[in-house]
């Protein structure tokens, strides 16, 4: 006979394991969005913000409509949907290569397409900026939509199927610096 202190693991203990187990496997399966912002000195500010971007999904759901109202497309935006989703997939696969470079004698513009990515880059006086938009999260954000409101759920979804990676990265010439990592 097993006495009562040789039982094992107890109930408690096997839902609070299970609790913690499930609570980490959860966390690392999430999309997460970190945003990093660093302020220069006298009054330097750095702060990292995780978030998990189903919150921001839970979010969404709380705008007001009303607030939705104000923001009607246009209806010459929305005949030209068929369009725009051509243009997209076309794009999607087109060969890598550069779309746009432009030099000034101040700043350098370039957006290069690159895999299923457009890469923006902006070299200037005051600012660096580093963007990459991805054509597959843009293109599915498109395809879920109604074209009748622009919604902030659009952004959330383009979001949702990028891959890993650093979307924004921004340094300015005072010292601050922004960066939105997609993880």
């Amino acid at each position: 006979m097993i006495s009562p202190r040789q039982r094992g693991i107890s109930t408690l203990g096997s839902i609070l394991l299970a609790a913690v187990a499930g609570f980490g496997a959860a966390t690392v399966v999430m999309d997460w969005v970190i945003v990093d912002v660093q302020t220069p000195e006298p009054e330097a500010i750095h702060f990292k913000i995780p978030f998990p971007l189903v919150m921001a999904d839970i979010a969404v759901a709380f705008i007001p409509d009303e607030v939705m109202q104000d923001m009607e497309v246009p209806q010459e935006a929305r005949d030209q949907r068929e369009l725009v989703m051509a243009a997209l997939s076309s794009l999607i696969d087109a060969p890598d290569g550069a779309l746009v470079e432009v030099t000034t004698p101040d700043e350098t513009v370039s957006i290069v397409k690159k895999g299923r990515k457009i890469l923006i880059d902006v070299n200037a006086e005051d600012a660096e900026v580093h963007c990459s938009v991805p054509l597959d999260g843009i293109y599915k954000s498109f395809e879920h939509w109604d074209w009748e409101v622009f919604e902030p759920k659009m952004v959330l979804t383009a979001l949702h199927h990028t891959s890993p990676g650093v979307l924004v990265d921004v340094n300015a010439g005072d010292g601050t610096k922004v960066k939105i990592t997609k993880w």
